[in-house]
């Protein structure tokens, strides 16, 4: 193993609009160490003839083709394949400033860090992201980052705005994504991740552009969307075990959410499963976590659930 470099674990399904610009933008990072592995996840369109293609034109592109088991499997399978001393994602519509890796293993050096992270900006285009310079740069132990990362308005509990030692995935025990869970499987492991981190390094400079897909796709509520909840769920225990209330409020709104969405058949088939388990856990819910919206959402929930859950539901399809 490499300790100095960097492994960068990109999962690929049916990206062939996107994929060069995102891997160009790893290519041009100003930190040249790197392996760069593709998992082309058994894309039915191009991507899997354009990771070759990148491949062939430089030799730290590593490509991978396997069967579509979904994006936890495709990161697993990097994360076996990878040398480096140090794991980044990023996900394959997404785009990266040239600097965000450089900057990243600075903090880690620096300041003796396991888990490096930068800020992000959502775009509309892979052209929008503009580097934008934060006031900030310091750490969090690893309660503060628990709490950043699943709370709004922090840095979030994605994988791809981070990095990490490569031993926290190896020690003290192998870890790897849960291939059950299809939404949230990522703050799932971060949380996991943190867990084990001693000193998380961070700055507030945006070097991460996400890009938004349409707003229909991102209202769609499937029965994979609803394993978030289960995500959410296992997060409970773990952060009890660190002290903090947190994950079972979130848990609790998360719920309330679910609710909104009644008019989906996923939502509508356990309608009534997931009323029962709100109810349960309203009492681990604390407003100081929630911004007003959240709180506002949660407790008109809360006082009539069918009635307020069909409304949120109408909103949104007025919204749509």
């Amino acid at each position: 193993m490499d300790q100095n470099k960097i492994s960068v674990i990109i999962p690929v399904y049916n990206a062939d609009s996107f994929l060069k610009k995102c891997v160009e933008s790893v290519l041009n990072q100003t930190y040249s160490n790197l392996e760069i592995i593709l998992i082309n996840d058994g894309s039915t369109d191009h991507s899997g003839v354009l990771c070759d293609e990148m491949a062939r034109l430089d030799p730290r592109v590593r490509v991978v083709h396997k069967q579509n088991m979904g994006v936890s499997a495709a990161r697993n399978a990097g994360l076996d394949l990878a040398t480096g001393g140090y794991i980044a994602f990023v996900d394959s519509d997404d785009v990266i400033a040239p600097e965000m890796l450089e900057t990243l293993h600075s903090l880690v050096i620096r300041h003796r860090a396991d888990i490096a992270v930068c800020g992000f900006e959502r775009i509309l285009s892979q052209d929008a992201l503009r580097t934008v310079q934060g006031n900030r740069i310091g750490t969090f132990s690893k309660t503060e980052a628990l709490r950043d990362f699943i709370t709004s308005g922090g840095y979030g509990g994605f994988l791809w705005n981070k990095l990490f030692r490569h031993e926290l995935f190896q020690k003290p025990t192998i870890l790897r994504l849960d291939g059950s869970i299809h939404v949230c499987e990522d703050l799932l492991m971060t949380c996991k991740l943190t867990e084990r981190a001693k000193v998380i390094a961070y700055t507030e400079d945006v070097l991460y552009g996400y890009v938004i897909r349409s707003l229909a796709e991102r209202q769609i509520v499937s029965e994979k969307t609803m394993t978030s909840l289960d995500a959410r769920k296992q997060l409970i225990d773990l952060y009890e075990r660190n002290g903090l209330p947190d994950a079972g409020s979130m848990y609790a709104y998360s719920l309330a959410i679910m609710l909104t969405y009644c008019n989906s058949a996923a939502v509508k088939k356990q309608f009534g499963q997931l009323l029962d388990s709100f109810r349960e856990n309203c009492s681990r819910f604390e407003p100081k976590l929630h911004t007003k919206k959240e709180i506002l959402i949660f407790y008109t929930v809360s006082v009539c659930p069918r009635l307020f859950a069909g409304l949120f539901g109408a909103l949104r399809r007025v919204r749509g």
